[in-house]
């Protein structure tokens, strides 16, 4: 048993999100990793994704849409304090912060390989109370090399 106390975990700021590990997947035998995702106003990933790990969600605060993919059928669903959505591996989704306030969100990747996705694409934080600010836009080649390097897919046309 261990104990992770409110504030504390790794920290990195991946595009809009910080994301703080609370459980890494040496801790629960490789099965999951568990992490708190905060996200500003409108913020989140840039676009419809993919990748071999599930992900559930359970939202902690504000109001997230939760975006998805099936054949040529979108479909968007809004989520509340205490929602969870569960996105089975290799399916097309998104979310965003949609309500007025910085929001959390609970996140249980399963198996957790996505972590090394962040620390790879983000920045490790150490003051989260004085995040990084990018000098610029992102470099896009970079992204889209260590998006090919994790498996993680960006669906074309968005």
């Amino acid at each position: 048993m261990f104990h992770i106390l409110n504030g504390v975990g790794e920290s990195i700021l991946v595009v809009s999100d910080l994301v703080t590990v609370k459980i890494r997947g040496q801790n629960s035998g490789g099965a999951f990793v568990l992490t708190e995702v905060s996200t500003p106003p409108q913020g989140g990933p840039p676009g419809l994704h993919r990748h071999s790990d599930q992900e559930t969600f359970y939202v902690l605060e504000s109001v997230y849409r939760f975006d998805t993919q099936q054949g040529d059928r979108p479909s968007s669903l809004e989520a509340t304090c205490g929602s969870v959505i569960h996105i089975p591996s290799m399916v097309w989704h998104n979310y965003k912060n949609i309500g007025q306030v910085p929001g959390k969100l609970m996140v249980v990747l399963q198996p957790g390989n996505m972590l090394d996705f962040f620390r790879e694409l983000g920045v490790v934080v150490s003051d989260k109370t004085n995040l990084p600010r990018p000098s610029g836009p992102p470099d896009m080649q970079r992204v889209m090399a260590i998006m090919k390097k994790h498996h993680v897919e960006i669906m074309k046309g968005i």
